[in-house]
């Protein structure tokens, strides 16, 4: 169930999903965040009733859609394939740090 409402234009937030009853959420972005919003009516009902998975499909799509993703401070991938001891390792390092060290 939703309210029966809807966004126009004018307040220039962007739909987060469509659903055959219309856009059921939106987001605006604010600066470097961004505040969502929801015509969805009395979502927690579906956890009364025992609906514990359409209450979380429906809260982690909209939450996943303006929660900012944390980015990976280093990453690597090994390029050789059976790494064995006393022989060289390559491997291929990816960070955004500005100072590193390999141990």
């Amino acid at each position: 169930e939703k309210y029966p409402f809807r966004f126009n234009n004018a307040f220039a937030v962007h739909p987060i999903n469509a659903h055959e009853f219309g856009d059921l959420s939106y987001y605006k972005q604010f600066g470097l965040g961004r505040v969502a919003t929801t015509t969805l009516l009395n979502s927690y009902q579906l956890l009364l009733k025992g609906e514990e998975q359409a209450y979380a499909k429906i809260w982690t799509h909209i939450l996943d859609k303006i929660v900012k993703q944390k980015e990976q401070a280093v990453d690597w991938e090994s390029q050789t394939a059976f790494p064995k001891e006393g022989e060289p390792f390559n491997f291929e390092l990816r960070t955004n740090l500005e100072e590193i060290s390999v141990l």
